[in-house]
């Protein structure tokens, strides 16, 4: 698909706390064949960098066709200084996203803001399930982390 015709679109920006000099930003795509994906941009204030300023950027390998990009849940864990971060993008009515270590235990709820959201989490995440505001879809099923490309 030429880069021109590629129209993305912003899952998630913030800073990460209030008054942070670091932001996240999280934008997905879809491509002609349907098929998603998704790249997340952390910016850090730091006195390492050379403008004083870090970054990290997390590209997702393509999803196959069959979610809709905004109905797919999306997560992606980053490591930042201190902690694993995890960036939560799901459905319009989700209202958490339960996040699970490898037993299956709850180590960490991401209430999303606009259908997404970032939490540090205590321990190496194994995957997320969002649950629903609306009583006929209580939840969709655990989904695995959205790894990135070359992890």
């Amino acid at each position: 698909m030429p880069a021109d015709e590629l129209e993305p679109t912003l899952l998630a920006g913030d800073p990460l706390a209030d008054a942070s000099r670091s932001s996240i930003v999280l934008v997905g795509a879809t491509f002609l064949s349907e098929a998603t994906t998704a790249a997340e941009v952390i910016v850090r204030g730091s006195s390492d960098g050379p403008n004083g300023v870090s970054s990290q950027v997390a590209l997702t390998a393509a999803a196959q066709a069959g979610t809709a990009l905004l109905e797919r849940v999306v997560a992606i864990p980053s490591s930042v200084p201190g902690a694993i971060l995890l960036t939560v993008s799901g459905p319009a009515d989700g209202v958490v996203a339960e996040v699970y270590d490898p037993d299956g235990s709850v180590i960490a709820r991401v209430p999303p803001t606009d259908r997404a959201g970032a939490a540090p989490v205590p321990s190496t995440p194994d995957d997320v399930s969002v649950r629903s505001s609306t009583p006929r879809v209580r939840s969709w099923p655990r989904a695995p982390l959205t790894d990135p490309v070359g992890r």
